[in-house]
């Protein structure tokens, strides 16, 4: 952080840069990545923006993993049963459009537009910016867990679909379902269940958010009506022909579509339920409040209180001094100011 020319090189070398224009120039403002007209507005960008940002894009770098090894990790359950033939599940352009078309809004929405406390709330409690610096949302052990969860779902989706359908299921006209079928049901699982955990980590619900998660799902129903029915007309998609009328048409596969995604984010239900409820964070408390509709300002003086008890019932707290701290390394220089000792008086005269 910096408001003149001779701030320009910490500016740039620093992994964020923030510029204050003013009396002493334009130059730190437009060497820096956010500029700013005065040093006041920096609590709020870092108390507010800053956190938002922190969390938003923790969660969206983590649900990118997550939705996809929970598709794609369901390929290798399946090479496991075809003896590594290389036949795939899914059929191509439906691999190719998960990304693209049937999970990208969710976390579009989420990454811009998420938020769980509210402005006034992060400015007046500032115990809330210390989950960035802890890394409480991204680190080497939430980024394991959300890998270990992505595996259970595609493993519940995969051995459920197929134990549901190891004896093919019969159609009204007498044929029995295959492989895409198979493919079609596991995938539209899998993808019911990337969006419900979309949904769950959600904290702030708007219309956007609303639009995104259930959009999702009913587009890939519709598109489901037209990719099934362009063939022969185009020459794609030529496996896909009719299927739509053997999925809407088979009982098992809405059971499935329903069982099978409760089933997989049951566990994420009771690990969120018994995080809030056994190992609450400032933030959950902070939000727990405001769904009380407690002003800022009370929530404010209850963690001043919080403070003063933790003070008070906390006596292996030890005040540690770090001495003193400079712009570069100078050998001597620390220790020549060192020598004096700050708790002698001071010499009249």
């Amino acid at each position: 952080i910096g408001d003149g020319a001779n701030d320009v090189a910490m500016i740039q070398a620093a992994h964020i840069g923030v510029g204050i224009s003013g009396q002493e120039g334009m130059q730190a403002a437009r060497a820096a990545d956010y500029s700013l007209a005065q040093f006041r507005f920096l609590t709020r960008l870092l108390l507010v923006h800053g956190s938002r940002s922190y969390q938003r894009m923790s969660k969206v770098i983590l649900y990118s993993f997550y939705k996809n090894i929970a598709l794609y990790f369901v390929q290798f359950w399946f090479c496991l049963s075809n003896g590594f033939s290389g036949q795939v599940l899914y059929e191509r352009w439906t691999i190719g459009l998960y990304n693209v078309m049937f999970t990208a809004l969710p976390v579009i929405v989420i990454g811009v537009f998420d938020k769980n406390i509210s402005s006034e709330n992060l400015l007046r409690v500032p115990q809330l910016y210390q989950s960035g610096h802890k890394c409480e949302f991204f680190n080497h052990r939430v980024f394991t867990g959300w890998i270990i969860n992505s595996l259970f779902h595609s493993a519940v989706m995969f051995y459920g679909c197929v134990w549901a359908l190891q004896d093919d299921t019969p159609l009204p006209s007498g044929r029995v379902t295959g492989q895409w079928f198979l493919g079609t049901v596991t995938y539209t699982c899998v993808l019911l269940t990337v969006t419900w955990k979309a949904a769950l980590i959600t904290d702030s619900w708007t219309v956007l958010n609303h639009v995104s998660v259930w959009g999702e799902v009913v587009l890939w129903f519709l598109f489901l009506l037209v990719y099934c029915r362009i063939w022969p007309h185009v020459n794609l998609a030529a496996e896909m022909f009719g299927l739509d009328s053997a999925l809407y048409s088979s009982l098992r596969f809405w059971m499935l579509i329903v069982v099978l995604p409760l089933a997989a984010v049951l566990r994420d239900y009771a690990w969120k339920a018994g995080r809030h409820l056994f190992f609450p964070t400032p933030r959950h408390i902070v939000a727990e409040m405001q769904e009380m509709h407690m002003s800022a300002r009370q929530v404010e003086e209850a963690f001043s209180i919080r403070k003063v008890i933790g003070k008070i019932f906390l006596p292996g707290i030890q005040f540690v001094s770090r001495g003193f701290a400079f712009s570069q390394e100078e050998r001597g220089q620390a220790d020549l100011v060192r020598k004096y000792d700050s708790t002698l008086e001071k010499p009249e005269g």
